[in-house]
Parts: C-alpha cells; structure tokens; sequence
C-alpha cells in the first residue's frame, strides 16, 4: 500500500492509486495536495519508494535469497523445536517483501483473478477473464482465440457499466490463452472510470 503525508492536517493518506495522480484531495481536511515522497508500507514497513527503487537490486536479491531459506527451513521441519515458527515468520516476511516491490512500478497493478470482461479484436469480440489490470496496461485471458493474435494488433477490452466505456491499446505479447495489452494514453475521466470499475469490483480500497 501506498502513503503520502497530507501538509496541511500532517494525517496520512493511503491509496494503491498515489503512483497514479499528481495531485488528489485529503479525504482528513480536503486540501488539494501535491502527491509527493511517497512510502510503500506492508505489515509492519514502511520505507520511501525512492529509496527502495534506488535500491531494487538489493531487495530483489534479499527476496531471491529469502525465498531460499523457506525452501531450506522446510526441509528441515522437525529437526528443529522452532522450524514451523521459522517457516511461518519467513513466509510472511516474503510476502511484505513481494508487496514492497509491487509498490515501486511506475502504475498501480491489481490482481484481477476471475473477472468477466469483453476483448474486443480485429478477428471479433470474445469473453475474457482479467488476470491483472493497471493505468498503463492488462493481462486477460482469451482462451484459444489468443493464437491468432501478434505483438501490435489493435485490440480494446471492454469493462462495462456507464461511462467506463473502451480501454483501447495495442497486443504487446499473446501465449496460449493469455494476452498482453498495453493501453493508449488515457484522459482522466477514463482513469477515473478504470478505478471506480476496481472499487465497485472489491478488488482495491480507496
């Protein structure tokens, strides 16, 4: 999750959307603010994401190296009087990890597991399921229809319900089933439209 401290009432104001606007309003006092020195928090840390991207190779290797102990501490389970602590406590440890790095792309990716969206393409419109979804691009899966598609293909997926209207973009990879897009430049009513389709949707909290 993301964190920019309000300058006017000092209260915090926490989104996944931050990385996405360059000024929003308070929901303490509703001052206009300048979103700046953003911090990414998960569990119990909280560190400026331009310190954590300055040093994104040093977290990646930490999470690499992590992610190996799990797999050495649960093979030793019952060795130890203290390895399902271990395991339990380095398990939640990667996934704050995993959640600090998400926080450092340059737009706001939601995990969409399971939802029903429309592909709309040059060979006609399929039902899709949304695997994830961000401002700059999304990942759906067309089934086999994903076989005639190629890098560049002009394509839209459609969210539906009023005034979401189209997300138009180009095909930038396509495997058996799955389909990369990435968007064309949004205006802010259609960015606007994309946020409150994840809201309503469950999928993030504002």
């Amino acid at each position: 999750m993301l964190r920019h401290q309000c300058p006017e009432c000092k209260e915090w104001i926490h989104s996944p959307f931050l990385v996405d606007y360059k000024q929003m309003q308070c929901p303490s006092c509703s001052a206009t603010v300048e979103v700046s020195d953003l911090y990414i928090s998960a569990g119990p840390f909280s560190i400026h994401r331009d310190v954590l991207r300055k040093n994104m190779f040093k977290y990646t290797r930490l999470l690499m190296e992590a992610e190996k102990e799990l797999t050495d501490v649960k093979d030793a389970v019952g060795k130890f009087k203290a390895d399902a602590i271990s395991t339990k406590s380095i398990a939640m440890f990667i996934e704050n990890l995993k959640e600090m790095l998400s926080g450092c792309r340059d737009s706001t990716r939601f995990s969409a597991q399971g939802l029903s969206i429309r592909f709309i393409g040059p060979k006609g419109s399929v039902e899709a399921k949304l695997i994830n979804i961000s401002t700059t691009g999304t990942c759906v899966d067309i089934g086999e229809s994903a076989a005639g598609y190629r890098k560049g293909d002009e394509v839209a997926v459609e969210l539906g319900g009023a005034g979401r209207g189209r997300l138009p973009g180009k095909v930038v990879w396509a495997g058996k089933g799955p389909v990369g897009i990435r968007f064309n430049e949004m205006d802010e009513a259609t960015r606007q439209g994309l946020f409150e389709f994840l809201r309503d949707k469950g999928e993030v909290r504002l």
